[in-house]
């Protein structure tokens, strides 16, 4: 909100706000490399069944 120069929601009105581009949303998430690269995934222990 500072970057539009107010303080709080109140002084927020609907000429600050720009949602001309909202149409051409389509749901695509990033990816998260960080995530990706570091990530491993559990590694469970080998149960040995006697029957």
């Amino acid at each position: 909100m500072r970057l539009i120069g107010i303080r709080t929601i109140d002084e927020l009105t609907p000429d600050l706000v720009d949602a001309s581009a909202l149409h051409a949303h389509v749901g695509i998430t990033l990816a998260d490399n960080l995530y990706n690269t570091t990530y491993q995934p559990l590694s469970l222990a080998q149960f040995k069944w006697k029957l």
